[in-house]
């Protein structure tokens, strides 16, 4: 089978993937998608119509502002990685916050460990979308296959200003007991052929498996399993459909259209209807007896039904995960009410957040192997989505109770570090030794 070969589970998933990449994206990708999206009222609308009626429809970019509200809930605080310093360094924030991220959109992502060609250069981890990683095979439980396409750019030799993309496959297999990656180049419509073979090497050895992790919200697992955000991607879709039907209403009912009777109408020698009757307040309308005028106006509950309905939607959806889109009104809650409601949020967000932790850890640890590291690595991921900071009404309880002996110093600084008011790296020791010490007064 040729190399662009999708494994079933890929071609299974891939549209549910494209239209929460879409809504991701926000309202230029899912307008660009046209009728996948928002079909046509009919099939004599006409091209101009139908551009007319998507161009009135309003996405509503609620997964985009969810998922990065997420995504800055799960990496308030940092990951604690625990490994040789050259490990730790390759799992950067912006690593951190993509494996999330990607694993919130399409609910699959995988890590790859990289070796540079050149000896000087560092090794690295490359994430790996949903829609990359196109096939994969695996054998009494090891890897021995992917397929990945990416994209190059490539300059026609005849212009140098003339540059195209090009899809290109990398794959990644086991021969002969080695790692292997084999890169096809594009050759004609839909073939490609093999461009080179490349076999990694780190400290003078090859590697008997290949450094590829991948990842669900369920853990470590090449079974592919449902978007986290796709209900929510459903339900903005849904919102943006009946959005472009509430303005097109609006377009046709909005303005009052006149209307005349018992008016004897002009022709030019063409035959063509002359108009002569013009609206303002400097003309007059003559007309025959027993003639008259109006406007012709929207009266009737349709738009309100449809406005209603937006509206709740918009609800829905922040009880489906948009908090970040919630009205003003709740402004006045309690924090702790607050806390409670965004924590409703939580369990598919710890999760994902595990999940990212499992993997990033397996490919770290991947990557010590091959460059013969034999120190433990381990990661800890943030799992406090809400913020706990002490109220200024909290603090002054606090050092009430310590002025007047109620409470200990170690107590004290404990819930100071607690309530998020000390640097997050620095223990309670640490605290009392500055106070000892002069620099911090109580």
């Amino acid at each position: 089978m040729p190399i662009q070969t999708q494994h079933p589970q890929y071609a299974a998933h891939k549209l549910q993937w494209q239209k929460c990449r879409d809504c991701y994206e926000g309202e230029d990708a899912v307008k660009e998608a046209g009728i996948l999206y928002l079909p046509k009222l009919s099939i004599v609308q006409t091209v101009s119509e139908y551009a007319s009626y998507k161009a009135r429809g309003y996405f509503y970019e609620v997964v985009p502002r969810t998922i990065s509200g997420l995504v800055g809930a799960a990496t308030r605080k940092r990951a604690t990685i625990e490994g040789p310093d050259e490990i730790v360094e390759m799992a950067t924030p912006n690593i951190i916050r993509e494996i999330i991220r990607e694993l919130l959109i399409t609910g699959r992502c995988s890590l790859l460990v990289d070796m540079p060609l050149v000896p000087s250069d560092r090794s690295y981890l490359a994430v790996r979308t949903a829609e990359q990683v196109i096939n994969w095979r695996d054998e009494d439980g090891k890897l021995i296959l992917v397929v990945m396409s990416e994209t190059r750019e490539a300059v026609n030799p005849q212009d140098e200003y003339d540059i195209k993309v090009e899809t290109w496959f990398r794959e990644l297999k086991i021969e002969g007991g080695q790692y292997v990656i084999n890169l096809y180049r594009p050759k004609g419509d839909s073939v490609w052929e093999l461009a080179e073979t490349i076999t990694p090497r780190a400290s003078n050895k090859n590697l008997g498996f290949i450094p590829f992790t991948f990842t669900t919200p369920r853990g470590i697992t090449e079974t592919i399993t449902q978007p986290p955000i796709l209900g929510l991607a459903n339900a903005n879709l849904w919102h943006y459909r009946h959005s472009a039907d509430y303005s097109h209403g609006l377009h046709y009912t909005g303005l009052p259209t006149p209307w005349v009777s018992g008016h004897n109408t002009k022709v030019d020698e063409d035959g063509g209807i002359i108009n002569d009757l013009q609206i303002g307040s400097g003309t007059a309308w003559l007309l025959e007896a027993g003639g008259s005028a109006g406007y012709l106006e929207f009266t009737g509950q349709g738009l309100t039904a449809l406005q209603q309905a937006l509206a709740d939607m918009e609800s829905r959806m922040a009880l489906i995960g948009a908090r970040l889109l919630e009205s003003s009104k709740r402004a006045a809650e309690a924090a702790e009410t607050v806390r409670l409601r965004q924590s409703a949020e939580s369990a598919t967000l710890i999760n994902v957040v595990t999940a990212a932790g499992d993997a990033l850890e397996q490919a770290l640890t991947q990557a010590a192997q091959w460059l013969g590291l034999s120190q433990e690595v381990s990661v800890e991921m943030n799992t406090d989505f809400v913020s706990d900071r002490l109220e200024a009404a909290d603090i002054i309880a606090l050092i009430q109770a310590l002025q007047v002996g109620g409470m200990s110093l170690d107590t004290f600084i404990y819930n100071l570090a607690a309530g998020e008011i000390l640097p997050p790296d620095r223990t309670v020791e640490d605290e009392k030794l500055l106070i000892a010490d002069g620099q911090v007064p109580v």
